[in-house]
């Protein structure tokens, strides 16, 4: 199993770009990527009935949400003249659904794919320490040529490296774990997860953890003692040093209120204007945008002109991609998770919640290849907590 780990390890850091590393060249990962994921295809296909003892419900999710993209190939052609193996390229990345099925295959334990989480979780974290001290000599983040370079929030440089989701999940289960069996080991790696949610430094998903944090607590309630009083002391310390935390991310939302809520006119214009009230973009989506085609060109000067990027607006930018039925889908899966979740583990409920609030902003099931093999780790996560505890498969 180690060889297994390491191969695993190797693959999803390649996938978030070794954690943005600046040197790292995108045309020649990009092609890697693209040829990376045409052989998965083929393999898969090769495999396909190997999997037939995948519960359908969740095969035909994952399945949906790794091929549908090719819907758009044609769409992104008739109404952006974009040639297929353009759309190939921009898209490939989404047949890293498949991955789910490599796991699979490998038989991969669902301890040992946690340790990944829990290795890549705490490397992103301390290489974003380590910088805040080396800055501006650092070798991981936003190269300063891009549209998003380092900036300073709350006195933290923000470095946009890939990978932080990965800390995440490593955070609500060394919470669970803590809170159920108070191992010091997992108090450790709960204050490493903390220090890596607060060095995002973005207000939405620091909330939101902290709400899933609140919601995991009511579910562990019994094993914490004096609870009241634990969350009352809390709130007392967080309203006492709220502005050492958090105030120059008020300061922050101010000013995003006075730039006439540029987020708000993107949704606008993704969600409303750019389709044109054209019915079959709306069921189906413009297809993803390629640089190399006049339509990824548009995108990208739409960007730079208005400030309007998909990036930031999470489920309208994947409606805008791929339509209501795309969307739907992802309803789909939360309505799922929903009807299992008495057979989920609570991290993953914990994580789930936190999808689910942030999807509004964040990416979570498409956009480039870092979020998708980390996200099909999470299907499978989901898959063998279910499998687990409703049908007692190990």
């Amino acid at each position: 199993m180690f060889l297994k780990k390491i191969l695993i390890i190797v693959f999803l850091v390649f996938f978030i770009k070794c954690f943005s590393y600046i040197k790292w060249d995108e045309t020649l990962g990009g092609q890697l990527q693209s040829i990376i994921a045409v052989l998965m295809l083929l393999w898969f296909l090769v495999k396909y009935k190997s999997f037939n003892n995948v519960e359908p419900t969740f095969k035909r999710m994952v399945l949906f949400f790794a091929l549908y993209p090719i819907v758009g190939f044609f769409f992104s052609y008739v109404f952006h003249n974009q040639n297929f193996t353009s759309s190939l390229l921009s898209s490939a990345f989404n047949f890293f659904y498949l991955f789910f099925f490599v796991l699979e295959f490998l038989d991969v334990q669902e301890k040992d794919l946690v340790r990944i989480f829990f290795i890549l979780g705490i490397a992103w974290v301390l290489i974003s320490v380590i910088q805040q001290f080396t800055y501006p000599t650092y070798l991981f983040g936003a190269q300063e040529t891009e549209k998003k370079i380092i900036e300073v929030r709350n006195n933290i440089y923000r470095f946009r490296m890939d990978g932080r989701q990965y800390v995440i999940p490593m955070l609500f289960y060394s919470f669970v774990e803590y809170i159920s069996s108070r191992k010091k080991i997992y108090l450790l790696f709960l204050s490493i997860g903390l220090v890596g949610v607060y060095l995002t430094v973005t207000r939405q998903v620091i909330f939101t953890v902290i709400i899933c944090m609140l919601y995991g607590t009511y579910f562990l309630r019994k094993h914490v003692y004096n609870i009241k009083y634990i969350i009352i002391f809390s709130v007392i310390l967080f309203l006492l040093n709220f502005d050492l935390l958090f105030g120059n991310m008020i300061e922050q939302t101010d000013n995003d209120l006075n730039e006439d809520y540029i987020r708000f006119a993107c949704y606008n214009f993704y969600g409303f204007e750019y389709n044109k009230n054209n019915l079959f973009v709306c069921l189906f989506g413009n297809g993803l945008p390629s640089l190399k085609s006049a339509y990824g060109l548009e995108i990208y000067q739409i960007s730079r002109s208005q400030h309007f990027f998909q990036a930031d607006i999470g489920i309208v930018g994947i409606y805008s991609w791929f339509g209501i039925i795309y969307v739907c889908y992802v309803i789909s899966f939360f309505i799922y998770i929903y009807k299992n979740r008495s057979f989920l583990d609570l991290y993953l409920k914990m994580y789930v919640l936190y999808m689910a609030f942030t999807s509004v902003m964040l990416w979570h099931f498409t956009f480039n290849a870092g979020i998708v093999t980390s996200q099909t780790c999470i299907f499978y996560l989901i898959y063998k907590s279910i499998e687990r505890n409703k049908y007692g498969r190990i």
